[in-house]
């Protein structure tokens, strides 16, 4: 957002509530912390990399490259640091928003962009006694280094995308290793390939061989879509069956075998990638608990069916969705956005809302992604705000109708249960069952669906 605001000569302030720029890629520094969408998709169309070291990128890669590309483009001097807004009000007298930060400092803006992510606030289990625990504890987006797990008997609650990526590095150093798991996920071989110095000395020298190559990648991960997450797919139960023999070659433990064999659709969860899990599983170190838990107390963790005595515990137990109480948005009238989302957070294509002039959300409810790179999403997003933005021009405010926002959520009643999303529990849904996280249509339908505002679907003063 902050380069097309600065390529536009539009003024603009960024405020972070963090002391470094990165979001998620700053802020989780577990160990092997990569991303599970291939590097060349995890960049911005405008701003390719052709250095990208591997297929799928590390954290300290991508810090990187976001830090080039601020620097490179401007935006770095635009940030405000250490900025955690806490409330932001529109004041109809002024068609303004007034932002308060936590420190208590004001700041003023005709337009108001929300692009505080939907992954942020870590999430913790309901099991009673978390606080009481005595030693190290800390959640893996928090992971405290100077704990050294050598020797130690670690316990890890939670198995998602996180805890694939650091359980294989902690079962290598930890006396044992514990994981709680709630249930299983499917889990695809990671394409671990290198570009050597030859590849990314030609994607230097022919920017078109990148942009082609990027293509390629990005009309695979389609494919994958169309192909996979319908429900009732029979290339997904094929990939399901071949996945399930898979799990019965490698375990020979039936009651494991039973523990990671997951009992819904490929694709209903986001699968995992990893080539190092299976095997970590394995080692005589580490123990897959399946017992519900009870509590927490000072010395480990109480199940069903025992004790676990512990000397850390690491929480990888995801993060909430939306997070909508992060702050406190108040539109036209004193709506508070919370009130307006409710258990099912809707926004008109994902970025507007009745009730809330000038107000942007990037990445908000019905744009998260299963299968492709929500980096493109968000230009998508980006390209559609400025087309609101010069629509804006000469003009007080611009509002999302009501009707066009009931035309599209009919639109996505009627979509989503031609997909696998509501075919089991997940963090895309709320308690009611109801998929408000994800899009459930390849990001060619969203990019055609956002190339530009319609006017109709606008209300101005």
């Amino acid at each position: 957002m902050g380069v097309a605001l600065e390529r536009a000569r539009i003024p603009y302030v960024i405020l972070e509530k963090s002391p470094a720029l990165g979001g998620t890629w700053w802020e989780n520094t577990y160990p092997g912390c990569a991303c599970d969408i291939p590097s060349h998709l995890y960049a911005f169309s405008f701003a390719p990399e052709p250095g990208w070291s591997r297929v799928y990128p590390t954290q300290p890669e991508i810090l990187a490259y976001l830090r080039r590309l601020a620097d490179s483009t401007g935006v770095a001097p635009r940030i405000r640091y250490g900025v955690e807004v806490e409330a932001a009000t529109w004041d109809e007298a002024t068609s303004a928003w007034q932002v308060r930060a936590r420190s208590g400092e004001l700041f003023e803006g005709e337009v108001l962009v929300s692009a505080i992510g939907a992954l942020h606030v870590p999430k913790y289990s309901k099991v009673p006694g978390r606080e009481r625990f005595a030693g190290p504890s800390f959640h893996s987006a928090r992971w405290d280094h100077a704990v050294d797990l050598r020797g130690k008997r670690v316990g890890v609650i939670g198995n998602g995308a996180s805890a694939v990526q650091f359980v294989p590095i902690v079962a290598r150093q930890a006396a044992s290793l514990t994981i709680f798991q709630r249930s299983a996920h499917w889990i695809l071989d990671r394409d671990e390939r290198t570009y050597p110095p030859l590849v990314q000395g030609l994607f230097r020298r022919l920017p078109a061989a990148l942009r082609l190559y990027r293509s390629w990648l990005w009309l695979e991960q389609e494919a994958a879509f169309l192909a996979v997450f319908g429900r009732g797919s029979l290339i997904g139960r094929a990939l399901r069956a071949r996945l399930t023999r898979r799990l019965r070659r490698r375990f020979q433990d039936p009651a494991l075998r039973r523990a990671l064999t997951p009992d819904y659709a490929l694709g209903c969860k986001r699968a995992l990638i990893s080539n190092d899990y299976y095997p970590a599983l394995q080692r005589p170190n580490v123990r897959v608990v399946t017992d519900a838990l009870e509590e927490i107390d000072a010395a480990g963790v109480r199940t069903a069916a025992g004790r676990h005595d512990l000397d850390v515990l690491v929480h990888a137990t995801g993060f909430q969705p939306l997070a909508p109480d992060a702050l406190e948005v108040v539109g036209r009238g004193g709506r508070r956005l919370r009130e307006r989302f409710g258990e099912r957070p809707r926004a008109h294509l994902g970025m507007t809302v009745p009730g809330f002039p000038n107000y942007f959300l990037l990445l908000g409810p019905s744009t998260g992604l299963g299968h492709n790179s929500v980096m493109w999403m968000v230009e998508c997003q980006v390209q559609y705000v400025l087309g609101c933005l010069r629509a804006l021009e000469g003009r007080r405010s611009l509002e999302v109708t009501e009707a066009a926002l009931s035309r599209y959520v009919a639109w996505l009643d009627r979509r989503m249960p031609r997909t696998v999303f509501q075919g089991c529990r997940s963090w895309y849904q709320n308690d009611a069952g109801e998929v408000y996280a994800l899009w459930p249509a390849t990001t060619a339908r969203y990019a055609w669906a956002t190339r530009r505002p319609r006017r109709g679907d606008f209300v101005f003063a």
